[in-house]
């Protein structure tokens, strides 16, 4: 008997596109079945239609089973993994001109506090800017380290004095970034 295969992702409920993008893209690609989603897995010619139908709905099983049920009947009349995962993309990405507005407005909003860690607020942050990106919008580094450095409390006045006595080779992202940490 073959041995069923049981992984564990988070579901997608028409709020966490991003999250869910990002488990099912590994399990995808750990499956051999990224041609299944971007449509390039045709229909083979030399018989081996029946590995292809196979292959196909595993794809679309994969797909069914990592979207909350009742998000299922937006999916009825789609009839291959491809026309599933670019109905998913349509409905729920961070694409849509809501989703671009509402993350460009977490990004403008965003605030360190004294009531969280920082490094939980910096990763809050990083996912805010995924966002953002995931819309298919650019957030230049120069922009990145002046909105942290303006999120920042007071009691990091100190800290911002350093940050601009820092040779400029040095002031990048990812330092500003780790250095906050």
């Amino acid at each position: 008997m073959a041995e069923k295969e049981a992984f564990s992702l988070t579901k997608l409920n028409g709020q966490n596109f991003s999250l869910w993008k990002y488990g099912v893209s590994f399990l995808f690609e750990a499956q051999g079945l990224m041609e299944c989603l971007d449509g390039t897995d045709d229909l083979p010619a030399d018989g081996a239609e029946d590995q292809w139908r196979k292959r196909q709905s595993k794809a679309a099983v994969i797909l069914l089973s990592s979207v909350d049920q009742s998000l299922h009947i937006n999916l009825v009349n789609c009839t291959t993994p491809k026309m599933i995962w670019e109905k998913l993309h349509a409905l729920y990405s961070d694409a849509t001109e809501n989703a671009k507005q509402d993350s460009w407005q977490k990004f403008y909003e965003f605030k360190i506090t004294d009531s969280e860690r920082i490094s939980t607020q910096i990763e809050k942050f990083e996912f805010i800017c995924k966002k953002v990106y995931d819309a298919d919008e650019r957030i230049s580094d120069t922009a990145i380290m002046t909105k942290l450095l303006n999120s920042l409390p007071s009691r990091f006045s100190a800290f911002k004095m350093a940050w601009e006595c820092t040779a400029k080779e040095d002031r990048k992202k990812d330092n500003l970034i780790a250095r906050i940490i």
